[in-house]
Order: C-alpha cells, then structure tokens, then sequence
C-alpha cells in the first residue's frame, strides 16, 4: 500500500515477469492526490503495472437533523472521524476539484505539444480497443482567463495507440504584454451516450503560449477586495 513511485520501477526492473496492481496509492482526503501524474508516469511506461486504486470514492456521512429540526451531515467516525471525509465526491456524489483532476490524469485521449510557437501539438488515442470516430474537437486562445480566439479541429480518425499531429492557426500574440496566453484543447463526445450526453469533455490539455513580464503592477485593494487604504503595489 501506498508504495513511493520510485519504488513501483524497482518493482518492475526487478521483476520483468510480474504484473502489478497497486491495492492503494492515494488517499483523498482534504487536498490531496496532486502527484498522482507522477505515479501514471510510470504505469504508462511499464504495461504490465496495471493500475491502481484510490481510498475512496465518496465522502462517508449521513443526513441527520439537530435538535432544531436542521438536517446537517453527520459524518461516521469509524477512526476517530479522522477518515470520514477522504472521497473523491462529496457526501452529495458532487464533483469536487480532486475528482477533476483525477479524471485529467487518467483521461484516454493525451495531447502534447510538438512546436506551440507554431501551432503544432501532438495528439494520442491512448484506448487499446477505441478509435476516435465519436470524438470532436475544440480548441480556445485565452488572455489573462478571456477567451480571444476559439475554433474546431479536422476530425481524427485514429486508431487504437496512434499519435498524430495537427495545426491550430494561432493570432499573433503581442510580445512583453504582461498578459498570460493559454492553449486549450478539449475533446468532447459527438452524440448521446447510455453514459453522458452529446458535448461532455472528455479530456483536455492548456498549454502556456507566452512568458508573460515578471512584473505586474495591480491594486491590490482592487484585485482583493481589501482595505482601500492599501496602495498599489508590484507583485512579482
């Protein structure tokens, strides 16, 4: 349980005959499963380490009322409480952030970039029995969060395992701007499925267009909410 990456490669040198499923590598409670693309890493790189498992799925709790009649959520303290709320959901079956993250890193459909400069990424069908014919793409030019350029992507008929890249026609971004230029890249399911509908986000990639200036001069009172009495101030 729980075995550091470095040692899932020993495993696997060690023993070139041997699968391997790991029974728990990461355990969601709080903030948590952030390495988990360091562990995919390497099940990506050894096929025979078959994957893993996540302590747990839902945040454990009950819906009870107090002496007022309110309904809370009352968690079951099965260690001392210490372990009631580790799912990858909400106690409602809610998405949160870890569960988000989560599906980026385990999403089947890899983007990477090949020349951003010019527009050119590199994308791979990584199902082992699934083309890529009821997939579309979409892709977004964001500054500073504002969407500047959107568009779609040829349709990709790809086999199995297969990497293939493509071109996106950039706008020309101005240099030493100060605003931060985004990539986005999204593949989304073409029709209605028994499982989602038609436009759910299959997987997605952002990629950083620019090295924005390391200095930015913002109020702070005005970014944060704060006490007007700040002044200005240079983030760096």
């Amino acid at each position: 349980m729980y075995p550091p990456v470095e040692m899932m490669v020993k495993w696997m040198e060690e023993n070139p005959n041997r699968p391997l499923i790991v029974c728990e590598y990461a355990h969601a409670m709080g903030n948590s499963v952030g390495n988990l693309k360091d562990y995919w890493e390497v099940i990506d790189k050894y096929p025979r380490m078959q994957g893993a498992f996540i302590w747990d799925w839902v945040d454990q709790g009950l819906k009870s009322k107090d002496k007022t009649g309110r309904d809370y959520w009352n968690h079951i303290n099965y260690i001392d409480g210490a372990n009631a709320c580790d799912g990858l959901l909400t106690r409602t079956v809610s998405r949160s952030p870890k569960s988000m993250r989560v599906k980026h890193v385990y999403q089947y459909i890899k983007f990477k970039p090949a020349d951003l400069a010019a527009g050119k990424i590199h994308v791979t069908n990584a199902y082992d029995f699934k083309t890529l014919d009821d997939v579309r793409f979409g892709w977004q030019v964001v500054a500073d969060g504002k969407v500047i350029k959107e568009g779609s992507i040829e349709e990709l008929k790809m086999q199995p395992g297969e990497t293939r890249s493509l071109s996106i026609v950039l706008p020309a971004l101005p240099a030493n701007s100060g605003t931060e230029y985004f990539l986005n890249v999204s593949a989304f399911l073409k029709d209605s499925t028994l499982w989602a509908p038609a436009g759910h986000e299959l997987a997605w990639e952002q990629f950083a267009l620019n090295a924005p200036s390391s200095t930015a001069t913002v109020s702070i009172a005005a970014k944060y909410h704060c006490d007007a009495r700040i002044n200005s101030a240079t983030i760096r």
